[in-house]
């Protein structure tokens, strides 16, 4: 139902039925329904309860309450079925966290969890929203430094996956 919500442009009432009913559900099903109210409050605008979610997400996978001391994790992507490890969905997690408090100007939180996402698995897209974070902070020359990195990394990858000639 909260699914259908979402596509009738009706996040609100997609929350609401989610908070309602989710008691009923698998304690199995509980991470697919908090990814479902993770885009509903994206979609609605409810950036705090999406920081909220967030944060629980990653005290539940930091306590291993919920993975069950599993070293990788099975997850859905546009309808495949992905295995990440433990660190992978963790820096998924805080690189989402740390978009959140982008969006709520909260700049020294949001460098923190970058940071931390980036200790656990490199990637240009956090790189790149860092140097944001920074820029906003005024600390405009460490931002330019990640961006040439970004891009020197840019110009390797393609060199590299380029058929040699």
């Amino acid at each position: 139902m909260a699914v259908v919500m979402k596509q009738l442009n009706r996040s609100d009432e997609g929350i609401e039925a989610i908070k309602s009913f989710r008691y009923l559900c698998p304690s199995e099903s509980q991470d697919s329904i908090d990814n479902l109210l993770l885009e509903l409050y994206k979609k609605s605008g409810r950036i705090q309860e999406e920081a909220e979610l967030l944060e629980h997400k990653l005290k539940t996978l930091e306590h291993d309450t919920h993975y069950g001391g599993r070293i990788t994790i099975a997850k859905r992507s546009h309808g495949k079925q992905i295995n990440l490890t433990i660190e992978q969905e963790k820096a998924r997690i805080l690189g989402n966290l740390a978009w959140v408090h982008l969006q709520l100007h909260n700049y020294g939180t949001a460098e923190q969890h970058y940071r931390n996402a980036l200790s656990l698995e490199p990637d240009n897209n956090k790189l790149c929203n860092l140097a944001i974070c920074l820029m906003r902070m005024d600390r405009i020359q460490e931002a330019k430094s990640l961006i040439e990195d970004v891009r020197l990394r840019g110009c390797l990858f393609q060199h590299l996956s380029s058929p040699s000639r």
